[in-house]
């Protein structure tokens, strides 16, 4: 039997001593427990021979605090965030925004296998409360999987539907089912945008699902966007009857890139937009077809009709006494825009009258020739003529305000008001034109294009009413082309040019005939002979100075002496930013009558101060002035020579004139 060793010099009653009583440790056993905080679960049970088993359980217990602190900060931040602006709206006007989100998702992202509007559900617990139970924001519905269609169509309640149908996703088998499930409930949708498929197969199996009546519907678009990159396919043709004939609420009517019937059922009575888009397709028709059709609407209110290509003979003008035609009159139409061949177009608007409020947009070109454009200007001449039963139709009905926009050099845009507009307004470029003319053409082009065709075109508009004229800065317009393109604007009493534009007005502003192609013409006198305000931006003062004929300040100054008896005495000139201009030259235009407004920006392409002479400001005038004698020559004053040295003497008033000037 082992005996137990006493320590050397240690008694058995020495706590040292293994005998002691309760007095020496094991090294055996484990320490004591610490004492359990209040609140603190007890752990699990476990094995006695877990030696891990404490540890877990401290774990979990912290594990167990620390989600209680996580749902206490949950519920002040849930405090914090009610009260943001933005979750103290009213849950209706919540839902609306959430609405219009959907809406506008689905009609740009018809085709997207996401719902992109679900986002505002994950922002808060408000907002996603407000998204799941709103119906109207599940009301819009786009081409999604068989599950994601029959939700919306539930939470949706009896909420009118919007639909917008990409079709072109109809190629996997489950999209077919969730078209099918769509158009199953035609009864309640309000809106139907479809997106052609490629498969005129598919194509022809949702057109027999659209045989049963619609009587919310209130919107009904179809799109074959395939004819955009490849003409040479087929072409999907709206059915001439769908959904039974019988939507009475159908207001508006679009069908782009395809081809229709134009006894087609959607034509009814009720439609108030119609847009008729024939790009890249052959949509052929008789003039008294598409007439027809705009009869059996005659609430429309906006008409957009698009490449229509009606049947007309050549050698058609609108200005033709013997021309009998089918007519239309649509009593309520707000704005109609016409883009065609400038022919088709001149044969629509001759045969469409509408109120004289209404805003005419027009997109065009000719075929092969530029008679087009004078065909066109005699169709718009009917319409704004001035004519009408009350001063208020007649004021409706007449030019005042004119401007025009080269794009380029194959197309440019001219844009007319029928009430005063300022020219620093219509510089401003205006949103909002009662006529807007769009001139283009195929094929190479240059500036002598776009003149022409503006001369074609405004020489049979009725400008005899124009008040003010912008003329943008784009190319220098020669004095035949102004000439030629504003000749009829005989009582244009403001006038605003840009640049270069304005090279050789001044020449123009003194013929006492107007010329078109070169030769004379009938006419008024005088170009612009009611003119009494007359802005130039950025012109070139020196431009020309080193002709014979004078430069662009010589004939200003010869323009001022023969205009100064007009009508209007002396005419008012603002110079505004115009290079090679000084204080002088302004001094000297107010001598020859002119009321000249200057903002002061001298813009010189030379350092005065080089010139070596006691008064600057002469040398500056006789560099420009091109007389070695001083006096003012130019085109239709200069002197004559005979080719022998010999010269014919000046006109004798303007010669006095501008002595008595000098002096």
């Amino acid at each position: 039997m082992p005996t137990c060793r006493v320590p050397h010099g240690a008694s058995p009653s020495d706590p040292r001593s293994a005998h002691s009583r309760g007095s020496a440790p094991d090294m055996h056993t484990p320490p004591a427990k610490p004492p359990r905080a209040p609140g603190t679960p007890f752990p699990p049970a476990a094995p006695p021979d877990d030696p891990i088993a404490p540890a877990a359980a401290a774990r979990a217990a912290l594990d167990a605090e620390i989600a209680a602190l996580d749902a206490a900060l949950a519920q002040l931040r849930a405090r914090r965030n009610a009260l943001a602006p933005v979750l103290r709206l009213p849950h209706e006007l919540l839902a609306d925004v959430f609405a219009h989100v959907a809406q506008d998702a689905a009609a740009a992202h018809p085709w997207a296998l996401e719902v992109p509007w679900a986002a505002v559900a994950h922002v808060c617990r408000y907002w996603r409360a407000v998204a799941l139970h709103a119906p109207r924001v599940w009301a819009a519905l786009a081409l999604k999987r068989p599950e994601w269609v029959a939700m919306a169509l539930q939470r949706a309640k009896a909420v009118p539907l919007v639909v917008h149908a990409d079709l072109r996703l109809m190629f996997r088998d489950p999209y077919v089912r969730s078209i099918a499930a769509i158009i199953a409930n035609i009864d309640r949708i309000k809106a139907l945008e479809l997106r052609a498929p490629g498969d005129r197969l598919l194509m022809l199996s949702v057109w027999k699902l659209c045989t049963r009546p619609a009587p919310q519907l209130e919107t009904f678009s179809f799109v074959d966007f395939r004819r955009l990159f490849d003409v040479r396919g087929p072409t999907e043709r709206v059915p001439s009857s769908l959904f039974a004939g019988e939507t009475p609420r159908l207001r508006r009517v679009e069908l782009r890139h395809c081809t229709w019937c134009w006894h087609s059922s959607l034509f009814c009575a009720s439609v108030t937009h119609l847009t008729l888009d024939a790009r890249r397709v052959r949509a052929h028709a008789s003039l008294d077809d598409i007439l027809d059709a705009l009869k059996r609407m005659p609430r429309l209110e906006v008409v957009d009709l698009d490449q229509l290509a009606p049947v007309v003979p050549w050698t058609f003008q609108p200005a033709n006494p013997n021309l009998v035609m089918n007519r239309v009159h649509l009593p309520h139409l707000r704005s109609l825009s016409i883009s065609a061949l400038a022919l088709n177009c001149a044969t629509l608007l001759h045969c469409i009258s509408f109120p004289p409020q209404a805003s005419l947009t027009l997109h065009c070109q000719p075929y092969r020739r530029f008679d087009d454009f004078t065909a066109l200007g005699l169709a718009l001449a009917a319409k704004y003529n001035g004519s009408g039963s009350t001063p208020a139709a007649r004021e409706h009905t007449t030019l005042r305000s004119l401007t025009f926009i080269p794009h380029t050099a194959e197309s440019v845009q001219l844009r007319a008001w029928t009430r005063r507009v300022p020219a620093r307004e219509l510089r401003n470029e205006p949103v909002e034109a009662p006529l807007e003319v769009h001139l283009s053409w195929d094929g190479p082009s240059d500036e002598s294009h776009v003149i022409e065709g503006l001369a074609r075109l405004c020489c049979t508009l009725p400008l005899a009413e124009l008040r003010t004229l912008y003329v943008p800065e784009w190319a220098a317009l020669t004095e035949a082309a102004w000439l030629d393109v504003f000749r009829w604007a005989a009582r244009v009493e403001e006038l605003w040019v840009c640049g270069a534009a304005a090279a050789q007005l001044p020449r123009a502003l003194r013929r006492l005939r107007c010329t078109c192609g070169g030769a004379l013409a009938h006419g008024p006198a005088l170009l612009f002979p009611l003119l009494r305000r007359l802005t130039l931006e950025y012109v070139d003062f020196a431009a020309g100075a080193e002709d014979e004929a004078g430069g662009f300040y010589v004939h200003m100054q010869n323009m001022l002496l023969d205009r100064r008896s007009g009508p209007h005495g002396c005419l008012e000139l603002h110079v505004s930013h115009c290079k090679n201009f000084i204080e002088a030259q302004m001094d000297d235009l107010q001598l020859l009558g002119a009321r000249v407004q200057w903002t002061g920006d001298e813009l010189l392409d030379f350092d005065i101060a080089e010139i070596d002479s006691d008064n600057s400001e002469e040398d500056y005038e006789d560099f420009y002035e091109g007389a070695s004698d001083g006096l003012i020559t130019s085109d239709s004053d200069s002197e004559e020579s005979d080719g022998e040295g010999h010269h014919s003497e000046a006109h004798p008033e303007h010669t006095g004139e501008l002595e008595a000037q000098k002096i």
